[in-house]
């Protein structure tokens, strides 16, 4: 999902609207990203469409004209970071970000098992001040990869050493060896075997 989101930046584009019911990984560790109506330029959008809150984790940026009542969604790559990362944090707490996100910090906090460097990264993607994050998804993607370590995944991050050894199956450690591949060479080589 995050070098689907590097890519949208690439390109000048956004998503603006990650959530837990967005992002959607199959069995085999292949992950769709859903809700693409508003992956648009936001004045290409009939106006006064907005994603509901219901559905999107607000980025702090956002409060203020949630308050007000006004208009408050403004995507940019900042809060498409900031959403990647609370997305991130639910996905290996179970607990949904929600406002200022205490409790889901507080989730993360108590994983003995998730190696400090991660804690560290996800707070940084989830800052309360856009010049806080990463200068780009590509950048918090790399330092991610390298504070996980060279056998693992992000689809692996929340299994011990242990579990991915007892899995025994071929095609199950076939399809982690490439989970694993693709998420290290991200959208830089195209897998062939």
């Amino acid at each position: 999902i995050g070098a689907c989101l590097a890519m949208l930046h690439d390109r000048g584009e956004t998503h603006g609207s990650l959530n837990g019911q967005a992002a959607w990984m199959s069995r085999m560790g292949e992950h769709y990203l859903v809700g693409w109506h508003w992956a648009l330029p936001p004045s290409a959008l009939p106006l006064g469409k907005l994603p509901s809150l219901q559905w999107t984790v607000a980025a702090p940026e956002w409060h203020d004209g949630i308050a007000a009542g006004g208009l408050w969604w403004r995507p940019t790559p900042a809060t498409d970071q900031f959403q990647l990362g609370a997305l991130t944090i639910a996905a290996l707490t179970g607990v949904t970000w929600s406002g200022d996100g205490i409790d889901a910090l507080g989730a993360l906090e108590a994983l003995t098992h998730v190696p400090r460097p991660v804690h560290d990264v996800l707070r940084r993607a989830v800052a309360r001040d856009p010049a806080g994050r990463f200068p780009s998804v590509a950048t918090l993607l790399r330092v991610l990869d390298r504070a996980i370590g060279g056998d693992s995944s992000l689809a692996g991050l929340a299994l011990s050493r242990p579990a991915l050894d007892l899995a025994g199956d071929p095609e199950t450690m076939v399809a982690r060896q490439e989970a694993r591949l693709r998420a290290a060479t991200g959208l830089d080589y195209e897998l062939l075997e």
